[in-house]
């Protein structure tokens, strides 16, 4: 078994699909890059693609693959799928790419599609009964952050970090700077051109960050999908203290609530009266988030999963 790294990935490889590439290494699941970011490859895919040749019965190899795919590109998994039997995982399926996600499934079909929200997941099922589907939530590596720094000795009173709630925001922004309390909001934009290990240090930096999920600050986009992204693992694995709305995903893999939800009919006057006096009265909250996270799901129990999928997989191509 190995796995492989799309090109869709280069050159900015997210430094949190690298956390996972990691833990599979330590799982013993080697990693190769695909050959399709050499144009030459691409077109070659291309054309199997046109003329209908996505499986050769009579050279399948029983070594089973495991590709991350954030995109719904049908080609991606040229040249493994001709031989191969996949396991697959991937993220980001919002309701406007459903249709083109399940493209993608219908052509390659993984043994095992792995998606990390469970809404999607369902749909996916329903769409393409053939394929095996299952929920496996995004993780990092806690090894990668700082909680080292208590609540109370954090120089920024309150994050704003990645995709805005921008009524939120708004809502906050004047009365923080009026009180006097450090608020970092860099915008969208600007984080972008941040190097990962700048956003590490600022969690690590916080007292709050401010977490809602896309199906609150974009729903024009999330639909009914809720589900609990890198931001809320980042924060916890850096002992931060979130505020916002937690998803019940995320209630489901901890067994417990591990955000302040915000008020929203007050945002400004919780932060600067109710939370931001008494930081060390949280302290106990941040500490146990990082102790259950660290026991319960991270990039190692995520890779302990797909290695196990990879080990059915092999399996079931002995049986054939």
């Amino acid at each position: 078994m190995f796995q492989v790294l799309l090109p869709s990935h280069e050159p900015h490889i997210s430094p949190t699909i690298l956390m996972l590439v990691r833990a599979l290494e330590r799982q013993r699941v080697d990693c190769q890059t695909s050959p399709l970011g050499w144009k030459p490859a691409r077109a070659m895919a291309k054309l199997a693609s046109i003329i209908g040749i996505r499986r050769l019965s009579f050279m399948r190899s029983p070594v089973p693959v495991f590709a991350h795919l954030n995109h719904p590109w049908c080609n991606a998994f040229y040249p493994y799928v001709l031989r191969h039997t996949l396991v697959t995982y991937s993220f980001d399926l919002w309701p406007y790419t459903w249709d083109h996600w399940q493209r993608v499934f219908e052509l390659n079909r993984p043994y095992i599609a792995f998606i990390s929200a469970r809404v999607p997941m369902a749909e996916m099922q329903k769409r393409v009964p053939t394929v095996d589907f299952r929920w496996l939530p995004e993780a990092v590596d806690p090894a990668g952050f700082d909680p080292s720094l208590p609540l109370i000795s954090r120089p920024i009173d309150v994050l704003e970090i990645g995709r805005p709630f921008e009524a939120y925001h708004e809502r906050i922004r004047e009365p923080l700077t009026l009180a006097g309390y450090r608020h970092h909001h860099p915008t969208p934009a600007h984080v972008g051109g941040v190097p990962y290990a700048d956003v590490v240090t600022a969690y690590g930096q916080s007292k709050i960050v401010v977490c809602f999920p896309r199906s609150i600050t974009h729903p024009e986009q999330a639909g009914e999908v809720e589900t609990s992204t890198f931001r809320y693992f980042e924060c916890i694995s850096s002992k931060a203290l979130m505020i916002g709305h937690c998803p019940q995903e995320l209630i489901d893999i901890l067994g417990f609530n591990p955000v302040v939800e915000a008020n929203l009919d007050r945002p400004a006057e919780q932060i600067i009266n109710d939370v931001l006096p008494h930081m060390a009265d949280y302290q106990s909250l941040v500490d146990r988030n990082y102790e259950v996270l660290c026991g319960t799901w991270t990039v190692d129990h995520q890779a302990a999963r797909i290695r196990t999928a990879l080990e059915q997989a092999g399996e079931s191509c002995l049986e054939q």
